[in-house]
Parts: structure tokens; C-alpha cells; sequence
């Protein structure tokens, strides 16, 4: 019972001392990411892309500092030339309002990786998160984050052969 007692008065106090996003039923606050790998069927060593595009709630801009990452975990049919990638990896560009900066999410990423020529055929799943620190216009708050995201793609057991130029 005490335990109990306790763990409310910190709620209660945690709820005063730290301040509130309030949100409609259902709103969410902060980045979705939508991923997808072009084209869906690739063949051992053919290069293929995860395909991002965002959406942010229109009171929300995202910072490019201190920093906006994309990271992936280990794939077994994806390899990707470094495991992270930052703002300026992708050469996202930087707008200004107000006199803030935020980056422009608008146009899709695109991330290059190959299959590795030991993948076995079948269904792969590439899995990751994007670090990001969004601010909000309307309610003055800012927000150190993260969102998850999950696509797959097909590999088909032939090699693909580099068409040879003349």
C-alpha cells in the first residue's frame, strides 16, 4: 500500500514539474516515416534503395542540429556502405523561418545498398530508426526523438550481371 501511495504522489509531482503536450484522441506528436525498397525484386549483387518519405504535423519543424540520423540495423540480404546516415550525408537542405533553421522533408531520400552475393533467396526485412530533434511553432516545446521504421524486399537467386558498355 505504501508503494502504492508513493508511486502517486510521483506521478503526481512528475506531472507538475514537467510540462505537457496535449493532443486530440488519436493525435499523434512527432515524425511518421514511410519506407520502401525500389525495386522489390533485386538479385544477388544488384543495388537497391530504401526509399523514405515523412510526414510532420504542420506546427513541427525538425532541426538539423543537433543532429538527424538514420540508422539500420543488420540486415542479412541489405548491405549498406555504413550503417548510419546523418543530414549532410544525404544532402538534405536546410530552410530558415523566422530565423530557424529546419530541414526540408519534403522530397523523398533515397538510400543506395547491394545485396551481398551470399544472400540466400526469399523475403529480407530492413529495420531502423531516424534520430531527430523536432520543435514545436505553435506551443514552444522541442523534442529529442525517435522513429521506427520497417520495409522488406525479395531476392531472387541469379546474379546480376552488370550489362557490359562498348
Amino acid at each position: 500500500m505504501k508503494k502504492v501511495v508513493i508511486q502517486s504522489i510521483l506521478l503526481i509531482l512528475a506531472s507538475f514539474l514537467f510540462p505537457r503536450i496535449h493532443l486530440a484522441a488519436g493525435e499523434e506528436v512527432g515524425l511518421k516515416v514511410k519506407a520502401w525498397v525500389q525495386p522489390i525484386r533485386l538479385s544477388r549483387q544488384q543495388q537497391g534503395y530504401v526509399v523514405f518519405k515523412f510526414n510532420l504535423p504542420a506546427e513541427l519543424r525538425v532541426k538539423p542540429m543537433p543532429f538527424f540520423v538514420i540508422e539500420f540495423e543488420t540486415s542479412d540480404g541489405a548491405a549498406f556502405s555504413k550503417n548510419f546516415f546523418t543530414s549532410s550525408d544525404l544532402g538534405m537542405e536546410i530552410l530558415e523561418e523566422n530565423g530557424q533553421e529546419y530541414l526540408d522533408l519534403s522530397p523523398p531520400l533515397k538510400i543506395p545498398f547491394t545485396v551481398p552475393l551470399e544472400t540466400n533467396r526469399g523475403r529480407h526485412v530492413i529495420k531502423g530508426r531516424v534520430k531527430y530533434f523536432a520543435i514545436s511553432l505553435k506551443e514552444n516545446w522541442c523534442l529529442k526523438t525517435t522513429a521506427k521504421f520497417e520495409t522488406s524486399f525479395y531476392t531472387r537467386s541469379s546474379v546480376y550481371q552488370k550489362k557490359k558498355t562498348q
